[in-house]
């Protein structure tokens, strides 16, 4: 049976949404960094002479663009009922929850939380019985 010709579950749906929130946000971010390189706005607290180091910002911001863009494309893919996009957001997912553990120690409870809830929920509904089984469907197993 093809994925596209079935209903995505409930719980798939709102861990691809997650997953394209998170990139939302991730993109703001790039956006932000590469303003504030274009427009020499830098308020960082970094040390160097390189030349290179005026840029940090914006290839910062190109790396965001690639891992999130991969993120929103797997999200996408997951809601228009292909096969093709869990793996990306579980990796994401799982690599996020650490940061929120880094995030609390280093004292910002409430972004930490945010984060950490947003990567759990993230990981329940991509990972959820249901949504495994609807992918395990579409792959014919």
């Amino acid at each position: 049976m093809n994925a596209s010709s079935r209903t995505v579950p409930v719980p798939l749906k709102f861990g691809a949404i997650i997953g394209l929130i998170q990139a939302g946000v991730a993109f703001a971010v790039a956006i932000y960094l590469t303003v504030m390189d274009l427009t020499n706005a830098t308020t960082r607290n970094l040390e160097s002479d390189a030349a290179a180091a005026n840029w940090i910002g914006v290839g910062t911001a190109i790396f965001i663009f690639i891992l999130f863009g991969t993120v929103a494309a797997g999200a996408i893919s997951l809601l228009r009922g292909r096969g093709w996009g869990r793996t990306p957001l579980v990796m994401m997912n799982v690599l996020l929850v650490p940061v929120a553990v880094y995030m609390a120690m280093e004292g910002l409870w409430p972004l930490a939380v945010v984060v950490g809830l947003a990567a759990l929920l993230g990981l329940g509904g991509v990972l959820h019985p249901q949504s495994s089984a609807y992918a395990a469907e579409s792959y014919g197993a």
